[in-house]
């Protein structure tokens, strides 16, 4: 996560507790419990990340895909 918090790569997948362990980064989205992963995953960018892995994590955080996300079983992480 080091990495992702310092610009070194722009988009990642990772269990949440290491996100949320990890200074610099935030969680996305989490996913869904029929995958039975029973993990806690997100999805993150740095600040200077490229436009391309910008457009990707304003996709996923849409509110626009709530509906598809909770229809799929996604539940959206938000850090209180």
């Amino acid at each position: 996560m080091a990495a992702v918090a310092a610009g070194e790569i722009e988009l990642a997948v990772a269990p949440l507790t290491t996100i949320l362990s990890s200074p610099g980064v935030e969680p996305g989205a989490i996913f869904p419990d029929a995958l039975e992963t029973h993990i806690d995953m997100s999805v993150f960018v740095t600040r200077t990340a490229a436009a391309e892995a910008m457009a990707v994590l304003e996709f996923l955080t849409s509110p626009a895909l709530d509906a598809q996300l909770a229809a799929a079983g996604v539940s959206r992480f938000e850090l209180g």
